[in-house]
């Protein structure tokens, strides 16, 4: 919650699609905070691994290190990473099935589909800049981490793409997920 009010500082809420968005997430704190934790972890979790081997493996100088412990993340963190994914669509759509009667009350007060669309992609990128700032939060400790034990090693960090690319890429197919799943249940004639 803190962070949200936090964004609300930050971004303009004279516009009437961040403002919605911004008290729409602030009305379902549930949604928000599990939807929240489960990402950011994800995206620590793949940062994480992706920092270490690109900097730990390339050490050892043996060509096949980097492409070897690829495959070890696909075999041990898929489990957790395809339960993350599973949590974050099931709460998506039970909180789209609940969000119908925010609709139509939306929708008695003149907001037309187009409107709403708009306030649920405005949700979708308030989500994915708070997921991002957690993230980026946790994937620091884990670079000043890989850092340091580069360091005892004798090494620099080779390369820190880890660091923002699995950021980048869980937000913008979160903001696309979202965005069809909630836009679905605006578009859906009840």
């Amino acid at each position: 919650m803190f962070l949200i009010k936090f964004l609300m500082r930050i971004f303009p809420t004279e516009n009437y699609v961040i403002n919605t968005g911004f008290w729409d997430l602030l009305s379902n704190p549930s949604y928000l905070k599990s939807i929240q934790t489960s990402m950011s972890m994800g995206v620590t979790l793949i940062s994480g691994f992706i920092l270490y081997t690109q900097n730990m493996y390339s050490f050892m100088n043996t060509a096949n290190a980097v492409h070897e412990a690829r495959a070890s993340f696909i075999a041990y963190l898929s489990a957790p990473i395809i339960l993350i994914i599973t949590s974050s669509i099931s709460l998506t759509i039970l909180s789209s099935n609940k969000d119908i009667e925010d609709i139509k009350q939306l929708k008695t007060l003149g907001v037309s589909r187009l409107q709403l669309f708009k306030i649920r992609i405005a949700e979708a990128i308030i989500h994915s800049v708070l997921i991002l700032l957690v993230s980026v939060v946790f994937n620091l400790i884990i670079l000043i981490l890989v850092s340091f034990i580069g360091q005892l090693l004798g090494r620099s960090l080779v390369d820190i793409s880890g660091f923002w690319q699995p950021s980048l890429i869980v937000i913008s197919l979160l903001v696309i997920f979202y965005s069809i799943t909630k836009g679905f249940y605006l578009f859906q004639d009840r």
